[in-house]
């Protein structure tokens, strides 16, 4: 993840800022020159500017997640923490008839995910490799994998099945199939190499992720019209 801001792109600033309103992070001066204008630089919107507290390690300090894809900050105090736990934070305050608060202050403010720029160090001679390990136990190849719906993390059967809690992060949970075999490419677009993938729950297929936000917002029951790969049975 670059830290780069998006404003002025300089490389790596000792302070970041994070707008509510269009969710990208500028640096100080950046944040401090347009909140004097009163405007954010990117959206152009009248919006506060959250002060990020980070440093050169991307790892979530709940999970120990090294490098997360996604993250979130607390908009009441600017803690950072993975997107994944940042979901679980959000879902045990629901469950609890609760709003969710910050894990590290107890600030209660809802999580917010950064729109962070993803920086790839890759030719066309070495192109993006996607390990199909398990993040458990470390099985290279597993002839099946399962994913964790409460904490979306991934492992093998031998880990996941007859287990109640996720081998990777000890989180209480359920567990789905992937059906995804040794290829990546999404069965919607045909796109052989998406950088992201999401999981069709009910029926646990995988799609680019671009295709997982449009089918999240459809009825289970009217998926086998938007699926081809689905049939009833």
């Amino acid at each position: 993840i670059s830290r780069a801001c998006r404003a002025c792109h300089v490389g790596a600033p000792l302070e970041r800022h994070f707008c509510k309103s269009c969710r990208y992070a500028v640096c100080r001066e950046c944040a401090c020159r347009e909140c004097a204008s009163g405007a954010c630089p990117l959206c152009m919107r009248s919006a506060p500017f959250i002060r990020l507290f980070e440093d050169s390690s991307l790892q979530c300090d709940i999970c120990l997640s090294p490098e997360p894809v996604i993250r979130a900050v607390f908009t009441g105090c600017g803690h950072i923490v993975c997107g994944a736990c940042a979901h679980l934070i959000v879902v045990d305050a629901k469950d609890k008839v609760q709003k969710p608060a910050c894990p590290f202050c107890r600030v209660v403010s809802y999580p917010l995910p950064i729109k962070e720029q993803l920086s790839y160090s890759f030719s066309e001679s070495e192109p993006l490799s996607f390990s199909r390990a398990c993040q458990a136990c470390r099985t290279e190849e597993p002839s099946q994998r399962f994913f964790a719906t409460s904490c979306w993390h991934v492992s093998c059967s031998g880990c996941a099945e007859g287990a109640e809690t996720c081998p990777i992060c000890a989180t209480s949970t359920s567990f789905v199939r992937i059906f995804d075999g040794t290829s990546r490419a999404c069965t919607i677009c045909l796109c052989t190499e998406p950088l992201s993938r999401s999981l069709v729950a009910s029926w646990p297929h995988c799609v680019h992720c671009v295709h997982g936000y449009d089918l999240s917002e459809l009825r289970s029951e009217s998926l086998f019209e938007h699926l081809p790969f689905l049939s009833r049975r």
